[in-house]
């Protein structure tokens, strides 16, 4: 919509100026450095113009060009942070993997323990004076009492 709009004021813009540039025919002296010339007036005003018209197409097309470049950079990173990602992605899942499987392990030998622990003497009957914890606490860490 914008550039709708944008095409229909550059028109307007043109039709007011070659209105102006008709009615303005007479001759007038037109000094390059070198020497006098004598130009109709219509030739002036639409030499400017087309100048004018073509500087602004100048600086109109290098900015796409800028952001252009500016794009290729920004998908040439995002190329790279997306594999990098990737990468830690991978790393992560093997870490996941390795932990999951220390913690099977540790959960067996703690099996393992609870299982071949001795047994406690049946005077110990979970008091504060216990020295040994309970076999079914043994995956806790439990605060034993200090005998001097």
């Amino acid at each position: 919509m914008k550039a709708q709009w944008m095409i229909v004021c550059g028109l307007g813009l043109a039709l007011l100026t070659a209105i102006f540039a008709v009615f303005n025919t007479e001759d007038v002296p037109l000094n390059y450095g070198a020497g006098e010339l004598q130009v109709p007036l219509i030739v002036v005003i639409s030499a400017a113009v087309l100048i004018g018209g073509w500087i602004v197409a100048m600086f109109g097309t290098v900015r796409p060009y800028r952001l252009q470049k500016d794009r290729d950079k920004l998908e040439a990173s995002n190329r790279a942070l997306r594999a990098a990602n990737e990468s830690l992605q991978a790393q992560l899942t093997e870490a996941q993997a390795a932990y999951a499987m220390m913690k099977k392990e540790r959960e067996g030998h703690r099996h393992e323990e609870t299982l071949e622990s001795p047994e406690l003497p049946s005077s110990l009957d979970g008091s504060a004076n216990d020295v040994y914890p309970r076999a079914w606490d043994t995956h806790r860490q439990l605060p034993r009492n200090k005998t001097n």
